[in-house]
């Protein structure tokens, strides 16, 4: 799977990273909630973030589009929601969102707690760059990202180890922003 340029793909490509099984064509955004319900697959929507859920608004719920929008929860502190999200316009970003700002939260298979120690989120900006963030500061070692791929993070106590595909297509690893070049090619497409 791709995790391509709009919500609702993104949103089911961080799922299915998390082992959720595919839970069928869900629709546009705006229907996820409905859609989830009516699977009948123990799927509850409420309004409680949980890192693993899919915060969800329904058609111009909130200042959202005429499809509405879906994004992924990263992170829950206190009333604060980390997000990260994709949409027609451009690839996958992190934001930080008030939880009364959401309309609602799917919980497809919430992953656990959030503490400050594993915050770290790594994603590729609109302009190829890997980025790594704790949502304070935003760490750019200005190495361009494979069209199409994901890094992988990895928390270290208060730290992080990141591990992606470059723009040469060859596995570079990242320590709290010393980034290696393996020089081990890799297959383009391939998931780390």
């Amino acid at each position: 799977m791709n995790n391509g340029s709009n919500c609702t793909n993104y949103a089911a490509y961080r799922l299915a990273s998390n082992g959720v099984p595919n839970p069928g064509n869900l629709g546009n955004a705006g229907g996820w909630d409905t859609n989830a319900l009516a699977k009948g697959k123990g799927f509850t929507v409420d309004s409680t973030p949980a890192p693993g859920a899919i915060a969800q608004w329904n058609q111009y719920e909130k200042g959202v589009s005429s499809a509405g929008h879906v994004a992924y929860v990263d992170y829950v502190e206190g009333d604060q929601v980390w997000l990260s999200e994709s949409n027609w316009s451009g690839p996958s970003k992190l934001r930080v969102a008030n939880k009364s700002e959401v309309g609602r939260f799917i919980h497809f298979k919430d992953l656990g707690s959030s503490s400050v120690e594993n915050r770290w989120v790594a994603f590729q900006a609109n302009t190829g760059d890997l980025h790594v963030t704790d949502g304070s500061t935003t760490w750019n070692p200005h190495q361009g990202m494979a069209a199409g791929t994901s890094p992988s993070i990895t928390t270290l106590g208060s730290g992080y180890r990141v591990a992606f595909q470059a723009n040469t297509g060859e596995l570079h690893l990242s320590t709290d922003g010393a980034t290696t070049n393996t020089r081990q090619g890799m297959k383009p497409g391939s998931r780390l």
